[in-house]
């Protein structure tokens, strides 16, 4: 493992606010580019998991590859964050996955990037929308899956949390009733204790995503109940065999990760044709601060330089204090 990269400094950077649309949706979304570019740059297209915006903890990642020479983009998912698109707040993994390839077209056509290096990266559902996105467009030239969702996993009914896991289907189900009559969502916290019905109840995932809040004005801990229904249908981890034989694919999962299964998506890493494995000391969002996001991103940057960018492209550290 190589050493952890360094800080950038904020001048290294430029952030521009985009705009673009498909069909009748319109997006919002940032671009972060290097000070200093030549050539095609690598995008790095950046997907947050279940009801996440742009500004809960992708910036920080964002920011740090293009310190180091790359692009990177976020952008929210229709019904999220600034951009368009209703009903609010649902979350649709077959909804998601459009969102997510819009972003990428978007990607393909903006000035200075380079159309053939474009790299998919996503945390948690982000993660495995990429992994699916990646097994049908062929001209994707990598894959980062930070603790991904890569399908549902029922053990957990078996570790005491079978009363709060029905309390949120019961209240999913009454959402889905209710849809037709055109009565507002009922919605559940994204994190939060089992007693307030939330998706994820793991006490230092709330206490990170908390800390995160702070500096995404975008987001809101609340998401339309009815979106929960939408999981077990929803199996990305089978993408990993079809993936294309050129594709690298590096996979971060976190041992102490409860929300998502951690045996399931190195399963994903071993069966991905150029699969990579990295392990940290870390919950499901832990990877977003401290130690665990020196180590992810560091990781990060080295299998782009190893796979996709190409060390006589390869900004090393420049703009880095």
């Amino acid at each position: 493992m190589t050493g952890p990269t360094r800080e950038p400094r904020s001048s290294a950077v430029e952030r521009r606010a985009i705009t673009f649309t498909a069909g009748p949706t319109r997006y919002d979304g940032d671009l972060y580019l290097p000070h200093r570019r030549t050539g095609g740059l690598v995008c790095v297209v950046m997907a947050n998991g279940y009801g996440g915006t742009r500004d809960l903890g992708l910036p920080r990642y964002a920011e740090r590859f293009a310190a180091h020479g790359l692009a990177a983009l976020t952008f929210d998912y229709a019904g999220f964050g600034s951009s368009g698109g209703h009903p609010r707040l649902v979350v649709d993994p077959a909804r998601q996955l459009t969102d997510y390839r819009a972003a990428v077209e978007f990607a393909r056509t903006c000035a200075g990037v380079d159309r053939e290096r474009i790299v998919l990266w996503g945390v948690s559902l982000g993660a495995g929308l990429g992994l699916d996105l990646a097994a049908h467009d062929r001209r994707v030239a990598a894959v980062i899956a930070l603790t991904p969702f890569t399908g549902l996993t029922f053990g957990a009914l078996s570790r005491g949390r079978a009363p709060a896991v029905l309390r949120l289907v019961a209240t999913a189900l009454l959402d889905a009733v209710r849809r037709p009559f055109g009565v507002g969502a009922l919605t559940v916290p994204v994190v939060g204790t089992p007693a307030q019905g939330a998706l994820i109840t793991d006490p230092e995932d709330h206490e990170v995503v908390l800390r995160l809040a702070e500096r995404a004005p975008l987001w809101r801990n609340e998401i339309a109940a009815r979106g929960v229904l939408s999981l077990p249908r929803y199996r990305p981890g089978r993408f990993a065999r079809r993936l294309p034989v050129p594709v690298p694919v590096l996979v971060g999962i976190g041992r102490h990760d409860t929300a998502v299964s951690s045996a399931k998506a190195a399963v994903v890493a071993a069966r991905a044709p150029r699969g990579e494995l990295r392990r940290y000391a870390a919950g499901h969002f832990t990877c977003f601060e401290g130690r665990a996001f020196e180590l992810a991103v560091t990781d990060q940057i080295a299998f782009l330089r190893r796979h996709v960018l190409g060390r006589d492209r390869f900004v090393a550290g420049r703009g880095a204090p």
